[in-house]
């Protein structure tokens, strides 16, 4: 995030007995900055997922704060 310096994991590829699948964001921008009335900042958004199976899904990450460099 430009905002925020924190790297969020929005695009994964995962491997599975049953196949191989891709999950990307439809957007990059969906960080919330939500600290100062929850002591909480995360990314979600609205995921497509392609490969061996098709389909739509929703990602919320948090937690990644602590890893901001300089913290």
């Amino acid at each position: 995030s430009p905002a925020t310096k924190i790297s969020y994991p929005v695009e994964w590829r995962v491997k599975l007995p049953a196949g191989e699948f891709n999950v990307k964001p439809y957007f990059s921008d969906g960080e919330f900055d939500a600290s100062s009335t929850t002591a909480n900042v995360y990314w979600e958004g609205a995921v497509k997922v392609t490969g061996s199976s098709e389909g739509e899904g929703f990602l919320k990450l948090s937690g990644h704060e602590r890893l901001r460099p300089g913290r």
